[in-house]
């Protein structure tokens, strides 16, 4: 395979860098050049068989997301996706049956393009939801730069850690070509344009200029560890020369957080993100009670915003009702009295400005004026309910019980709570009703 398909820089352990070319120089074909994402945007990630299952396993509430063999940014070459990667964390940070995230590593490491990119999409999954990483196995370079996000990270004695550095391969072939008689002649515009190039021996410039590069993208690899594990630049340099440490080694200086199997890691998560309510009284009362304070005040808001918009429809609709039975100037004269937020005295004092002049209520005994009878008689008709004057009960308790039968047929539901919302969305209605009931009782 030409080396012009590779990748100039890699965060990869060199043993399995060099495999990987072999592989890849032997394996050579068309179909192999091409990136694997050219078949659709999203494709199966591993272990999916069908594009509707989940891209990741589910263990209770936390998401595995494997991250497994060498990585490129878009699983050019057979390897696996960055981009793909990022998608399924996405994917599990939005969902919202999924408490935890988990990156189930075992890779060498990849190539340095992609890897920021990735680490930029895991940290932000991290801040919507924990975020942890076990090394099943191997967790190298890249692979590392990727870990070292999470808020915790386990292997098992057995795993190999670390390999954190940067990896350019540069591959000289003047030799060659003379040997077979070919000669090139390399012409470009611009110093710096083909410094390092295979054609040419490489001189000390150009391997200063090549080697600032790389010097620059490991300091970046060195800020993500040092950010990621919480410790200074001194601190991530002292573990940062490129060694493999086995998962002792690599609880001793700080890479990893536990030694421990796949299945505690998984229950350990599991149980650390459980917290019940009993255990967050026990261990952070404080915290606790200003989260209860937050929902009581977005429920309150939530709870007047619900009432103003019942009221306001309610209004709506009885200045509708007026405006058919009373006509059109009853019924602005009642749009205004609602505006100015008129109580039912202050509008009994004010009854003149409704067209009419203040009534006396009828005696026990007495019948209810000829008005309301064909008032009722015309909702009737209207609403084809039955409606019947209600004998022994003012005009705020027949208000009220309207509106509690209207709401039992409209939503098929018991009086009790038909009561309860006509309550809550009518309450100067059922302050009517209730001190009518009050002075019943007296």
């Amino acid at each position: 395979m030409s080396t012009a398909l590779f990748p100039s820089l890699w965060a990869m352990r060199p043993r399995e860098l060099e495999s990987l070319c072999t592989q890849m120089t032997l394996h050579h074909t068309s179909k192999l050049d091409q990136p694997t994402e050219a078949a659709g945007p999203m494709g199966l990630f591993p272990g999916q068989q069908d594009p509707g299952d989940l891209p990741y396993e589910l263990v209770g509430t936390l998401a595995i997301v494997p991250v497994v063999g060498p990585l490129s940014k878009r699983g050019d070459w057979c390897l696996t996706s960055m981009r793909r990667i990022g998608q399924v964390v996405q994917l599990a940070a939005s969902n919202p049956r999924v408490r935890a995230i988990m990156l189930d590593i075992d890779s060498p490491g990849g190539t340095v393009d992609g890897t920021e990119e990735l680490a930029d999409i895991i940290r932000a999954a991290s801040e919507e939801k924990p975020l942890y990483a076990f090394a099943n196995g191997l967790m190298a370079s890249a692979a590392y730069w990727i870990g070292s996000c999470a808020k915790e990270i386990a292997a098992p004695a057995t795993a190999q850690i670390g390999s954190i550095g940067v990896v350019m391969v540069h591959v000289e072939t003047s030799r060659l070509a003379e040997s077979i008689g070919y000669t090139f002649t390399v012409i470009t515009a611009g110093k710096y344009k083909a410094m390092g190039n295979s054609v040419e021996p490489l001189t000390d410039e150009a391997r200063a200029y090549l080697q600032s590069g790389t010097d620059a993208l490991y300091d970046l690899f060195l800020e993500a560890v040092s950010t990621g594990r919480k410790v200074d630049r001194a601190g991530a340099l002292s573990v940062a020369d490129g060694k493999v440490f086995l998962a002792g080694e690599a609880l001793g200086v700080g890479l990893i957080d536990r030694i421990e199997s796949r299945e505690s890691f998984v229950n350990h998560i599991n149980e650390e993100v459980r917290m019940d309510l009993t255990t967050l009284k026990k261990e952070a009362p404080g915290a606790l009670s200003e989260h209860r304070a937050e929902i009581e005040t977005e429920l309150k808001a939530e709870a007047s915003k619900t009432l103003q918009e019942a009221v306001a429809v309610e209004q709506q609709r009885c200045i509708g009702v007026c405006g058919v039975l009373m006509g059109q100037d009853a019924s602005q004269k009642l749009a205004g009295v609602l505006a100015a937020g008129v109580s039912v005295e202050q509008a009994s004092s004010m009854a003149a400005l409704l067209g009419g002049t203040q009534q006396t209520p009828p005696q026990d005994g007495a019948t209810a004026p000829d008005a309301q009878g064909k008032m009722l008689a015309a909702l009737q008709n209207a609403h084809g309910q039955g409606l019947a004057p209600m004998a022994g009960k003012d005009v705020s308790e027949q208000s009220f019980e309207a509106l509690v039968e209207a709401r039992m047929s409209e939503a098929k539901c018991s009086r009790a709570a038909a009561i309860v919302h006509v309550a809550r969305t009518n309450p100067e209605a059922h302050k009517a009703y209730t001190n009518g009931l009050s002075r019943k009782e007296k």
